[in-house]
């Protein structure tokens, strides 16, 4: 799992770059960390099975991390065989003491409206309408590319 800045996508790169500057300057007194760039299909495979049988079906729902397996995920897009470019990005914010800010905290909130500000699209909506995975960023542009697009090499448009 990879997180390299060269590994997201080029039209990505200068949108996390901003995202991160804005939110720094609101909360100096915290530390944003990039957490997650790109994964190969079996990292993304790895991350779907925690908190799953081998079938897949949930058995413990606090460890589980994805709801996308390998190729589902927007962390998953590559340029071409060898290059990753991910439309997606994760971050996690770090309070005073260095622990992970629980997820009820408005620099939270702050975070996926700045995020949204810049043209992305923030976590994922769980099945009871609730966000979750407050720390996912994701590139779909004007143009509202779905997953496969952007697997066939369509670009957003930003």
């Amino acid at each position: 799992m990879s997180r390299r800045m060269e590994d997201l996508h080029p039209l990505v790169r200068p949108l996390c770059l901003r995202h991160m500057a804005l939110f720094e300057e609101r909360y100096p007194e915290f530390l944003l960390v990039l957490s997650f760039t790109f994964r190969s299909f079996l990292e993304q495979d790895e991350l779907f099975y925690r908190g799953r049988n081998s079938s897949g079906r949930v058995v413990d729902k606090s460890k589980v991390v994805t709801y996308a397996r390998g190729g589902q995920s927007w962390h998953n897009v590559m340029r071409d065989e060898e290059t990753p470019a991910s439309l997606a990005y994760d971050l996690l914010i770090y309070d005073e003491v260095r622990k992970v800010l629980p997820g009820n905290r408005a620099a939270w909130q702050d975070l996926g409206s700045m995020g949204m500000s810049l043209g992305l699209d923030w976590g994922v909506v769980n099945d009871e309408g609730s966000r979750w995975d407050l720390g996912h960023f994701y590139l779909t542009g004007k143009n509202h590319i779905t997953l496969a697009e952007a697997n066939s090499g369509i670009d957003p448009v930003v």
